[in-house]
């Protein structure tokens, strides 16, 4: 945009509200550009400006706020993120959720760091976004179709195959609060975000540009690529993720003996093996696929040719569906597994909180709270995977007993009651990712505290820095509040460009991201300075869910990781010790011990005064 004064920023937001069908453009704020450069930065400080503690997740005045960042479109390996920032209607918190394919590209191409979506149509509609012009399109003809008919058809209507389209599916159509938004088949799955668009009568959003973005230094930033490309052909973890992506990781917990097993009751499933990515890749994988212009190629599709799964055919899955629609549900069908994942892409469902929300019913079941006059006459045995992928049809149309479960682990928990909350595996109303904290202590951590609830985000690259390094011990408590803090603000940083978490092996040690962040956009970048950006936009997002009251006793894993041991395997006798691990993590961040909130001279010394002002005129402040 002329006047902006970076490179690598179109230099404008999209503002529309669907209430009074209006779209206009505004300049993204050069300060902010500058303060929290993009992705999950740029988003974090949009949700803490324009969406209050008062604002109802399911009310027209909850905001879609899409961002993508000053790499994307560069053609940067890993830069084609966007990250959807919204107020949860799972949690009522912070909520924002990543996703790669072509969506955040194009939308960059299209002339836009960021989509600002407020408001609720009176119908179902669609927004067609191309090269700076943007229409509200009538949506009945693809309401009630699932994500990849609703993709094949709006490409028809525009015209234009090679657009990219993001849509909710019907469970999004119903609201169901673990609703996920599809583009491609990559998800924006976590906290109902589905169930935000809608709400909104919101079916689909359609990108498509062709201008890419102006480099401050084009000469600097080719020699950045050609540094990062040398990183990557000496990164030997790079050939895993690009053979089975996530889902290699399965062998790394299991090892440890820390993969979730019938709802967390151990970290051991006998059987494992059979769900290792080897075990079903080299019968059903058919191809790979990637995002623009990464070499890691992640994607692997997979389709089912023999059993009762068969023509079952999705883009993974990745480890989180391999945990909780087989480990977590005490499962070691790969083939339902990938019938699964299929129902989940196809209809807009959230596998982690799916398949958490089914093996807490099981352990309901196993436990007598649940019987077979409350199921519909579902046996909700373990490892039954038919009535597992008999369920995830039910939750994706919010119909009999799938519509209970629809709910969520915390909803469900809360009205059955009868001690059920100590095996609910949720923190904050967000069912946790796969790695039990028993097995691996500084993961924890990160799921405890983490602004959107039981966080896996926070979890995946401290699992690996703890149990693949020489020496590292996962058992060990020493030293890894410090490890989980540079860890997330990392990962935090890698977001705002945004980078994909996949690179995290090559890029690790910041070598090359100023070096790419400066020759793109001419700022004065160095390691320590992109470094606090992360530790800043971390802040932020604590200080959201601070402002509504949210403090330490939040941080809470659930009673059967604090009190239960593990039964067996290599973390056997092993419980989580949140007091201790808490009190050092909130220490090392510079966090008040009693309450978890960032202090003021912690929110000061980051250049968040006017937050630290805000929280504590509400009496947020410690």
């Amino acid at each position: 945009m002329d006047g902006f004064p970076y490179g690598g920023y179109a230099g404008k937001l999209l503002r529309v509200d669907l209430t009074t069908r209006t779209v206009h453009d505004e300049p993204l704020r050069a300060d902010w550009a500058e303060s929290f450069l993009g992705g999950r930065g740029l988003g974090a400080r949009l949700l803490f400006a324009e969406v209050g503690p008062e604002v109802d997740p399911l009310r027209p005045d909850n905001k879609i706020i899409i961002t993508n960042g000053p790499l994307t479109g560069t053609g940067t390996p890993g830069s084609a993120r966007h990250i959807t920032h919204t107020k949860s209607p799972l949690t009522g918190i912070y909520l924002n959720c990543v996703s790669g394919g072509h969506f955040g590209h194009q939308l960059k191409l299209a002339g836009y760091d960021s989509l600002i979506i407020s408001g609720k149509a009176d119908r179902p509609v669609y927004l067609w976004i191309s090269d700076g012009k943007t229409e509200i399109k009538e949506a009945n003809f693809v309401w009630g179709m699932d994500c990849e008919r609703t993709q094949e058809f709006i490409k028809k209507d525009i015209d234009q195959p090679r657009a990219s389209v993001s849509c909710i599916g019907p469970a999004g159509e119903r609201k169901v609060m673990m609703a996920a938004v599809m583009n491609e088949r990559r998800a924006s799955a976590r906290g109902g975000v589905g169930a935000v668009f809608g709400a909104k009568n919101l079916k689909a959003i359609a990108v498509h540009g062709t201008s890419e973005p102006r480099l401050a230094d084009p000469d600097g930033f080719a020699k950045a690529l050609e540094d990062l490309k040398k990183l990557h052909d000496r990164a030997a973890p790079v050939g895993v993720f690009t053979g089975y992506g996530s889902a290699t990781l399965i062998h790394n917990i299991s090892k440890v003996g820390g993969f979730p097993t019938r709802n967390w009751q151990t970290g051991v499933l006998e059987g494992v093996e059979k769900i290792f990515p080897e075990s079903w890749a080299s019968k059903y994988r058919i191809g790979s696929k990637a995002c623009p212009g990464c070499p890691v190629s992640c994607g692997h599709v997979v389709v089912v040719t023999e059993g009762p799964y068969a023509g079952a055919m999705t883009e993974g899955p990745e480890y989180e569906t391999l945990y909780s629609l087989g480990g977590a549900v005490g499962n070691t069908c790969a083939e339902a597994i990938i019938a699964g994942d299929e129902i989940c892409d196809r209809f807009g469902i959230d596998t982690i909180e799916a398949g958490i929300a089914i093996a807490f019913a099981m352990e309901c079941y196993q436990r007598g709270i649940l019987t077979k006059s409350d199921t519909g006459g579902l046996e909700l045995t373990w490892g039954n995977h038919e009535v597992m992928v008999e369920l995830l049809k039910q939750i994706a149309f919010k119909r009999d007993f799938g519509g209970f479960v629809s709910q969520g682990v915390k909803r469900m928990s809360d009205e059955l009651g009868q001690n059920t909350a100590s095996f609910a595996m949720q923190v904050k109303g967000l069912a946790m990712g796969g790695y039990d904290p028993r097995a691996v202590k500084g993961i924890g951590i990160g799921m405890a505290h983490a602004a959107r609830g039981g966080c896996h985000h926070n979890a995946t690259y401290t699992m690996y820095e703890e149990t693949e390094f020489p020496g590292a011990n996962p058992l060990a408590t020493e030293g890894k509040p410090k490890l989980l803090a540079d860890l997330i603000h990392g990962r935090m940083s890698l977001d705002l460009i945004p980078i994909c978490i996949f690179h995290w092996p090559i890029i690790r040690h910041f070598p090359v991201q100023p070096q790419l962040i400066c020759s793109a956009t001419g700022m004065n970048m160095t390691a320590a300075k992109f470094y606090e950006i992360g530790e800043r936009v971390h802040n932020l997002e604590r200080a959201y869910n601070a402002r509504m009251g949210y403090t330490r006793k939040d941080d809470r894993l659930p009673d059967r990781l604090l009190k239960e041991a593990m039964p067996e395997g290599p973390a056997k006798g092993e419980t989580w010790p949140m007091d201790l691990l808490l009190d050092g993590f909130y220490e090392v961040c510079g966090w008040d011990k009693r309450s978890g909130v960032p202090t003021r001279q912690k929110l000061d010394s980051l250049g968040l005064e006017d937050i630290a002002e805000e929280l504590s005129r509400l009496g947020r402040l410690p």
